[in-house]
């Protein structure tokens, strides 16, 4: 309808203008009608040609939809999770989650993740297929273990699992569980979660001799660097080889819970 009342209006002005001619406004160069007619029949098909036709506001607000198919969400990578529509921020958020407290062991296990919205996991839910026929996770021993073995633990990761190999490293391996709480900026959870999952070979555990055993390397181990600790032991042997290191309960330099552990890491 714009076409036309455009095409009206410059004939409504041709018609003014040939009617004030007598008052001395120039005369307008013929205009040859049928190219007019032509003109407002072209305008009218051209309006019913877009009356046909979809509006092209409509296919704007047509959504673009994935193709979905069934996947793993304890298998799928990176490219995967964003061909599901997600982000490469969310989809690594994803993976850093499934890494630290993987696997998933249900569909509804997604949802606790803040990325994954209810509208975006109504989505992908009905493609969801989880096989836990595998056992995820079997026990693991922890003084041969590496950092890879750790984090596929779940609730350890990536960085739990450092925390774990370094102190075990400084220890010389654990002989028992309960020093899986001695490890600093270890949780609760992942106490929990190596508890269950790994076993402890004391054989592994490497034992020090107390009396060749350099200054600084007795000073890096968690039992034995305590000052108090590492300055009786020097005086001690400096005077003579040692023998046992009963002489530290009777000074009460330690408690005898304390000196049964440092046991468990010395020979002479």
């Amino acid at each position: 309808m714009g076409t036309v009342g455009l095409t009206v209006s410059i004939v409504l002005l041709l018609v003014l203008l040939n009617v004030n001619n007598h008052r001395g406004l120039p005369e307008l160069p013929e205009f040859d009608k049928s190219s007019l007619e032509y003109f407002v029949f072209q305008s009218h098909q051209e309006e019913e040609k877009n009356e046909r036709s979809p509006k092209k506001w409509e296919q704007s607000q047509q959504k673009f939809k994935t193709k979905l198919d069934f996947f793993d969400p304890n298998i799928i990578g990176l490219q995967d999770w964003m061909n599901l529509g997600f982000s490469e921020k969310q989809a690594n958020s994803i993976l850093n989650y499934r890494d630290d407290y993987g696997p998933f062991e249900k569909p509804t296990d997604l949802k606790k993740l803040y990325v994954v919205s209810d509208e975006k996991y109504a989505e992908i839910e009905p493609f969801i297929k989880i096989d836990l026929s595998t056992p995820i996770n079997q026990l693991i021993e922890i003084n041969t273990s590496r950092k890879d073995d750790l984090i596929n633990i779940k609730g350890i990761g990536p960085y739990f699992s450092k925390l774990i190999i370094d102190y075990r490293d400084a220890l010389g391996g654990f002989y028992n569980a309960s020093q899986f709480h001695e490890i600093k900026g270890l949780s609760d959870e992942a106490v929990l979660a190596l508890e269950k999952n790994v076993k402890i070979d004391q054989t592994q555990v490497i034992k020090i001799n107390v009396n060749a055993e350099s200054k600084e390397n007795l000073k890096e181990h968690p039992y034995l660097g305590k000052f108090d600790v590492l300055a009786a032991i020097l005086k001690k042997r400096d005077a003579a080889p040692l023998e046992s290191l009963d002489f530290l309960l009777e000074q009460q330099t330690v408690s005898e819970f304390e000196l049964g552990k440092i046991k468990y890491y010395i020979n002479y």
